[in-house]
Protein backbone atom coordinates (compact mmCIF):
# COMPACT_ATOMS: atom_id res chain seq x y z
CA UNK A 1 0.00 0.00 0.00
CA UNK A 2 2.63 2.41 0.98
CA UNK A 3 4.59 1.52 -2.64
CA UNK A 4 1.67 2.43 -3.92
CA UNK A 5 1.26 5.87 -2.51
CA UNK A 6 4.53 6.74 -3.35
CA UNK A 7 4.37 5.82 -6.69
CA UNK A 8 1.47 7.94 -7.61
CA UNK A 9 2.52 10.89 -5.94
CA UNK A 10 5.92 10.43 -8.05
CA UNK A 11 3.47 9.93 -11.21
CA UNK A 12 1.80 12.84 -10.04
CA UNK A 13 4.84 15.32 -9.69
CA UNK A 14 6.60 14.18 -12.67
CA UNK A 15 3.49 15.19 -14.99
CA UNK A 16 3.05 18.49 -13.53
CA UNK A 17 6.99 18.89 -13.76
CA UNK A 18 6.99 18.02 -17.30
CA UNK A 19 3.79 19.99 -18.16
CA UNK A 20 5.15 23.08 -17.14
CA UNK A 21 8.72 22.51 -18.81
CA UNK A 22 6.41 21.73 -21.97
CA UNK A 23 3.82 24.83 -21.37
CA UNK A 24 7.01 27.21 -20.88
CA UNK A 25 8.32 26.21 -23.83
CA UNK A 26 5.53 25.40 -26.81
CA UNK A 27 2.60 27.50 -25.21
CA UNK A 28 -0.72 26.31 -23.80
CA UNK A 29 -1.96 25.43 -27.27
CA UNK A 30 0.95 23.60 -28.50
CA UNK A 31 1.49 21.29 -25.26
CA UNK A 32 -1.41 18.57 -25.86
CA UNK A 33 -2.23 16.03 -23.18
CA UNK A 34 -0.09 13.35 -25.61
CA UNK A 35 2.86 15.51 -25.33
CA UNK A 36 2.81 15.91 -21.77
CA UNK A 37 2.27 12.00 -20.98
CA UNK A 38 5.18 11.56 -23.85
CA UNK A 39 7.43 13.61 -21.82
CA UNK A 40 5.90 12.66 -18.37
CA UNK A 41 6.57 8.87 -19.73
CA UNK A 42 3.24 7.47 -18.58
CA UNK A 43 -0.05 6.90 -20.52
CA UNK A 44 -2.21 9.69 -21.60
CA UNK A 45 -4.99 7.69 -19.80
CA UNK A 46 -2.62 8.12 -16.75
CA UNK A 47 -3.05 11.87 -16.43
CA UNK A 48 -7.17 11.70 -16.66
CA UNK A 49 -6.54 9.26 -13.30
CA UNK A 50 -4.81 12.11 -11.61
CA UNK A 51 -5.95 15.01 -13.56
CA UNK A 52 -9.71 16.10 -15.34
CA UNK A 53 -8.05 18.62 -17.74
CA UNK A 54 -5.36 20.22 -19.13
CA UNK A 55 -6.79 23.67 -17.41
CA UNK A 56 -6.85 21.58 -13.97
CA UNK A 57 -3.15 20.76 -14.54
CA UNK A 58 -2.72 24.36 -15.72
CA UNK A 59 -4.41 25.90 -12.37
CA UNK A 60 -2.32 23.45 -9.95
CA UNK A 61 0.89 24.54 -11.45
CA UNK A 62 -0.06 28.16 -11.10
CA UNK A 63 -0.94 28.21 -7.33
CA UNK A 64 1.94 25.85 -6.98
CA UNK A 65 4.45 28.35 -8.00
CA UNK A 66 2.72 31.12 -6.08
CA UNK A 67 2.55 29.57 -3.08
CA UNK A 68 6.07 28.76 -3.30
CA UNK A 69 7.12 32.46 -4.00
CA UNK A 70 5.05 33.21 -0.76
CA UNK A 71 6.49 31.06 1.27
CA UNK A 72 9.81 33.04 0.02
CA UNK A 73 8.12 35.96 1.30
CA UNK A 74 7.34 34.35 4.94
CA UNK A 75 10.82 33.19 4.91
CA UNK A 76 12.59 36.33 3.88
CA UNK A 77 10.64 38.71 6.09
CA UNK A 78 10.75 36.33 9.09
CA UNK A 79 13.05 37.57 11.96
CA UNK A 80 13.68 41.27 10.26
CA UNK A 81 12.75 43.98 12.96
CA UNK A 82 13.52 46.87 10.47
CA UNK A 83 11.09 47.63 8.15
CA UNK A 84 13.63 48.38 5.32
CA UNK A 85 15.37 45.29 6.43
CA UNK A 86 12.31 43.34 5.70
CA UNK A 87 11.67 45.17 2.41
CA UNK A 88 15.03 44.49 0.80
CA UNK A 89 15.30 41.02 2.18
CA UNK A 90 11.79 40.24 0.92
CA UNK A 91 13.00 41.99 -2.46
CA UNK A 92 15.71 40.34 -3.13
CA UNK A 93 14.04 36.47 -1.96
CA UNK A 94 11.49 36.87 -4.59
CA UNK A 95 14.44 37.75 -7.15
CA UNK A 96 16.90 35.01 -5.95
CA UNK A 97 13.53 32.75 -6.18
CA UNK A 98 12.86 33.75 -9.97
CA UNK A 99 16.27 33.72 -11.49
CA UNK A 100 17.30 30.22 -9.52
CA UNK A 101 13.71 28.81 -11.13
CA UNK A 102 13.44 30.43 -14.60
CA UNK A 103 10.83 28.00 -15.86
CA UNK A 104 8.74 28.69 -13.05
CA UNK A 105 9.33 32.46 -13.82
CA UNK A 106 8.57 31.88 -17.65
CA UNK A 107 5.14 29.54 -16.63
CA UNK A 108 4.06 32.46 -14.31
CA UNK A 109 4.26 35.61 -17.15
CA UNK A 110 2.69 33.05 -19.50
CA UNK A 111 -0.12 32.34 -17.56
CA UNK A 112 -0.63 35.80 -15.65
CA UNK A 113 -3.65 37.05 -17.29
CA UNK A 114 -4.94 34.03 -18.97
CA UNK A 115 -8.88 33.43 -18.20
CA UNK A 116 -7.26 30.17 -17.94
CA UNK A 117 -6.43 30.46 -14.03
CA UNK A 118 -10.16 30.44 -12.21
CA UNK A 119 -11.02 33.51 -9.88
CA UNK A 120 -10.90 31.03 -6.87
CA UNK A 121 -7.30 30.31 -7.64
CA UNK A 122 -6.47 34.24 -7.63
CA UNK A 123 -8.13 34.61 -4.87
CA UNK A 124 -6.02 31.62 -3.44
CA UNK A 125 -2.83 32.90 -4.96
CA UNK A 126 -3.54 36.66 -3.17
CA UNK A 127 -3.52 34.97 0.05
CA UNK A 128 0.50 34.34 -0.78
CA UNK A 129 1.25 37.89 -0.67
CA UNK A 130 -1.29 39.15 1.78
CA UNK A 131 1.85 39.58 4.71
CA UNK A 132 3.19 42.02 2.20
CA UNK A 133 -0.10 44.00 2.18
CA UNK A 134 0.06 43.84 5.78
CA UNK A 135 2.78 44.95 6.24
CA UNK A 136 2.50 48.06 3.83
CA UNK A 137 -1.00 48.68 5.78
CA UNK A 138 0.93 48.94 9.00
CA UNK A 139 3.46 51.33 7.50
CA UNK A 140 0.70 53.41 5.87
CA UNK A 141 -1.05 53.60 9.48
CA UNK A 142 2.32 54.76 10.88
CA UNK A 143 2.51 57.38 8.30
CA UNK A 144 6.27 55.95 7.40
CA UNK A 145 4.65 54.66 3.73
CA UNK A 146 3.03 57.27 1.98
CA UNK A 147 -0.96 56.79 1.71
CA UNK A 148 -1.64 54.74 -1.38
CA UNK A 149 -3.91 52.53 -2.85
CA UNK A 150 -2.22 48.78 -1.09
CA UNK A 151 -2.50 47.01 -4.42
CA UNK A 152 -0.89 49.69 -6.46
CA UNK A 153 1.68 49.93 -4.27
CA UNK A 154 2.36 45.92 -4.25
CA UNK A 155 1.92 46.06 -8.41
CA UNK A 156 4.72 48.94 -8.56
CA UNK A 157 7.34 47.37 -5.87
CA UNK A 158 6.64 43.48 -7.21
CA UNK A 159 7.40 44.96 -11.24
CA UNK A 160 10.52 46.86 -10.13
CA UNK A 161 11.49 43.00 -9.35
CA UNK A 162 10.38 41.46 -12.31
CA UNK A 163 12.26 44.28 -14.29
CA UNK A 164 15.30 42.97 -12.26
CA UNK A 165 14.24 39.27 -13.19
CA UNK A 166 13.78 40.03 -16.52
CA UNK A 167 17.43 42.01 -17.43
CA UNK A 168 19.20 39.26 -15.33
CA UNK A 169 17.69 36.57 -17.63
CA UNK A 170 18.15 38.32 -20.85
CA UNK A 171 21.51 39.72 -20.28
CA UNK A 172 22.69 36.44 -18.14
CA UNK A 173 24.66 39.24 -15.24
CA UNK A 174 23.04 41.67 -13.14
CA UNK A 175 25.80 43.17 -10.58
CA UNK A 176 24.68 42.93 -7.22
CA UNK A 177 24.72 46.98 -6.92
CA UNK A 178 22.34 47.36 -9.93
CA UNK A 179 20.11 45.55 -8.10
CA UNK A 180 20.46 47.11 -4.68
CA UNK A 181 19.84 50.25 -6.88
CA UNK A 182 16.67 49.31 -8.46
CA UNK A 183 15.11 47.72 -4.85
CA UNK A 184 16.55 51.44 -3.28
CA UNK A 185 14.38 52.87 -6.15
CA UNK A 186 11.38 51.57 -4.82
CA UNK A 187 11.87 51.71 -1.24
CA UNK A 188 12.31 55.78 -1.76
CA UNK A 189 9.36 55.71 -4.06
CA UNK A 190 7.14 54.53 -0.95
CA UNK A 191 8.41 55.53 1.73
CA UNK A 192 7.36 58.87 3.83
CA UNK A 193 11.14 60.30 3.88
CA UNK A 194 10.66 62.51 6.26
CA UNK A 195 9.47 60.06 8.95
CA UNK A 196 11.53 57.10 7.89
Amino acid sequence: MYRMNVQFISKRDKILREATKLITKKGISDSPMSQIAKKAGVAVGTIYHYFKSKEEIINEIYVSIRKNVGDVIIESSKNKVDLKEAFKSVSLGIYNYYITNPIEYSFLKQLEHSPIITSENHAVCELYFSPIFGSYQKAIEANLFINMDLMLMGMLTYNNIITLVELRLKSGELSAEIVDQAIEFSWRGITNQKNI
